[in-house]
C-alpha cells in the first residue's frame, strides 16, 4: 500500500512538473510573437491577448 502510495505521489509530481514546462514554453511563445510582431498594432493585439489569457487562469 505504501509502494502504491509513493508510485501516486511521484506520477502527480512528473504530471506537473510536465505541465508547468508546458506553461513555460507557451508563455516564452507569447513573448517571442509579442515582440517579433511587425506593427504596434500587433504588439497591442498580442498584449491583450496574454493579459485575457493571464485573467482567465490559463497562465499562472
Amino acid at each position: 500500500m505504501a509502494r502504491l502510495v509513493i508510485d501516486i505521489r511521484r506520477h502527480r509530481a512528473q504530471l506537473a512538473e510536465e505541465e508547468s514546462a508546458a506553461l513555460a514554453k507557451e508563455v516564452a511563445e507569447l513573448i517571442l510573437a509579442f515582440f517579433h510582431s511587425s506593427t504596434a498594432d500587433d504588439r497591442t493585439q498580442e498584449g491583450s491577448n496574454l493579459r485575457a489569457r493571464w485573467a482567465t487562469g490559463r497562465i499562472v
